[in-house]
């Protein structure tokens, strides 16, 4: 009995999510995109998760727009394509988003995408550290020993 009404109210939060979606919000399209990944109370569908998830990477939303860089660099839900990941990294970076710099500074320590510039990558990686991010704190200490 409990469960069903755990079901139910799932139920009615994704329709709502939905009906934001549909109406064009970004954080609703997004998280969305996350419900469809995971199959979090729906039938998991990467096609339209990332259908979700373009829609508000493209609305300029950062978090959305490494995610769809990650799906785009791992071939998750489309083709695989490095130049397009960079490219929606490049976008959340440009917006000072802590992810994307790191992302993108990942890329260019690879050279994924992109010509291999560890200078570049360091900067990025400066932006991002200096907002906490651990990850980017990492790649700075291991840059510092290379």
């Amino acid at each position: 009995m409990k469960s069903e009404k755990v079901n139910d109210g799932k139920k009615v939060a994704i329709q709502e999510l939905r009906k934001a979606a549909e109406q064009g919000d970004a954080e609703a399209q997004h998280a969305l995109s996350v419900v469809y990944a995971d199959g979090d109370g729906v039938r998991k569908n990467k096609a339209e998760a990332v259908k979700w998830l373009r829609r508000a990477a493209k609305q300029g939303l950062a978090p959305a727009q490494v995610d769809l860089g990650m799906c785009y660099e791992d071939g998750d839900g489309v083709r695989k394509n490095v130049h397009s990941a960079v490219e929606w990294y490049r976008k959340a970076a440009e917006q000072g988003y802590d992810w994307g710099l790191c992302a993108l500074a990942l890329c260019y320590i690879s050279g994924t995408g992109v010509k291999q510039n560890v200078t570049e990558a360091r900067k990025l990686c400066r932006k991002a550290a200096k907002q906490g991010n651990a990850i980017a704190k990492a790649t700075l200490a291991e840059l510092a020993k290379a």
